[in-house]
């Protein structure tokens, strides 16, 4: 009975070490010493080269395609090039109309005779169908453009890729290995065996 009695701890004690127990387990969960944020990739000088490179090529693909690009509508006369006075859809338009103006000159009377009528139709026809193939060119080099800046993003990504691993490879071999301990392995074996004699000859 006096064995029990000394084992057991008043009241007020048993109170104050609960709160101890639980206050463990939670950062144990996670109050502040779990895993936390993962490490940050790790990042030198050389990926800062490459990865300027990689911009700077990305940079200048992507401002040679807008200039072809550009160039293709001022020669056409779409989009941008829509004002310029000698691309293609303009000297179209002025064929057409000075095509109108020689038959206006040459019908006479003959305004709305059927030669008259179907060499305006014949006019409009061909002015029509130079149209759309000025509108297929552009809409392959639009195609174009926009397959260019695709595979830019593509690469730039692969890119990048590469020097990320790049980076993670050589921060791993720049860390210290660790040192082997000769006979570390052997020592508690050794020791148990050296018992087992001890015994053996006791």
């Amino acid at each position: 009975m006096r064995g029990r009695g000394r084992g057991r701890l008043p009241q007020g004690q048993q109170q104050q070490q609960q709160p101890r127990k639980r206050g463990g387990a939670g950062r144990g969960r996670g109050g502040g010493r779990g895993l936390g944020a993962p490490a940050p990739m790790p990042w030198d000088s050389q990926a800062e080269r490459e990865n300027a490179e990689l911009g700077n090529e990305a940079g200048d693909t992507r401002t040679q395609l807008a200039s072809d690009y550009q160039r293709s509508q001022e020669e056409l006369g779409f989009g941008a090039g829509a004002d310029t006075p000698y691309s293609q859809a303009a000297l179209l338009k002025d064929r057409r109309e000075a095509t109108r103006r020689g038959i206006m000159s040459t019908v006479g009377n003959q305004l709305y005779a059927g030669s008259t009528v179907n060499a305006q139709r014949g006019t409009q026809r061909q002015y029509d169908i130079g149209y759309q193939q000025l509108q297929d060119s552009l809409a392959r080099d639009q195609a174009a453009y926009n397959t260019g800046v695709g595979r830019i993003q593509r690469d730039e990504q692969l890119g990048l890729g590469g020097i990320k691993e790049g980076a993670l490879n050589r921060a791993v071999a720049s860390e210290p290995q660790p040192l082997a301990v000769p006979g570390a392995g052997r020592g508690v074996r050794g020791r148990s065996r050296r018992r087992g004699r001890r015994r053996g000859r006791l």
